[in-house]
């Protein structure tokens, strides 16, 4: 379906907000609906236009990825001069800002059971919200892993830079440098007020691009800590588990 003035239209290339794949959209993968009202003034200044449409508009697009098959939704209102044949005949007058939302919502498949709950809500929100609010999203995965440096490590939670230097010190937990570094490349990108006692003009803009790396960056930490723990309790119960099933047998 095409669109005079819309443009993401069958044939044209769309990048993914999930998997950031380019792709050429066709038929089978996109929607356009819309509902619209006309006005015709009694004269314009051009005469090939005949009236005026507002319209509202949303659209769906599934990625072709195989590895993805996740997709968007986008809605917004748009204002044109037009003719009876608007594909030949068209102005733009105005276009609200476009709204994204990803369906369904794409969250890592941990492993473990035993992440706590409020860690695992501020990752889902900040899945669900990234696309319209990448600063909310961005506070949302800072707090997530600063709840993961006081639940996992033992961090006193009172500050993050603070938490993060004690760990970096602390030669009785053994933590990877990688993770420090993942740790501080949150903390620096999500620079953002995620505490109380953040100013209003230390508060950064936060991209998109930059706001679904910290949620990368996120789920490699929960790899590294909770699912690499859950991994070694499983391999020495299945251990403990053979074990005592060969005391059974020699008994």
């Amino acid at each position: 379906m095409s669109h005079p003035i819309l443009g993401v239209t069958p044939n044209k290339t769309w990048a993914c907000p999930s998997c950031r794949q380019k792709q050429v959209l066709q038929s089978e993968n996109h929607d356009l609906r819309s509902v619209y009202a006309e006005t015709y003034p009694e004269s314009f200044e051009d005469s090939k236009f005949t009236h005026v449409r507002a319209e509202l508009f949303s659209q769906r697009i599934d990625c072709i990825n195989e590895e993805c098959k996740q997709g968007a939704y986008y809605d917004g209102v748009i204002m044109y001069m037009t003719n009876y044949r608007p594909a030949s005949s068209t102005k733009l007058l105005g276009l609200s800002d476009l709204r994204c939302l990803n369906y369904p919502i794409q969250l890592k498949a941990f492993k473990a059971d035993d992440i706590p709950a409020h860690i695992m809500e501020d990752y889902k929100e900040s899945k669900l919200i990234v696309q319209n609010s990448p600063k909310s999203a961005a506070v949302l995965i800072r707090r997530a892993m600063h709840s993961v440096m006081i639940d996992f490590y033992g961090a006193k939670g009172d500050h993050l830079k603070g938490d993060i230097d004690a760990l970096e010190k602390d030669e009785s937990i053994h933590i990877d440098s990688t993770i420090i570094d993942v740790f501080r490349g949150l903390k620096d990108k999500g620079n953002i007020g995620a505490h109380l006692k953040t100013k209003g003009d230390d508060i950064l803009e936060i991209s998109l691009e930059d706001a679904s790396l910290m949620i990368d960056m996120f789920e490699l930490i929960v790899e590294y800590t909770y699912d690499q723990r859950f991994d070694k309790k499983k391999r020495l119960n299945a251990f403990l588990g053979e074990a005592l099933e060969e005391e059974k047998k020699s008994a």
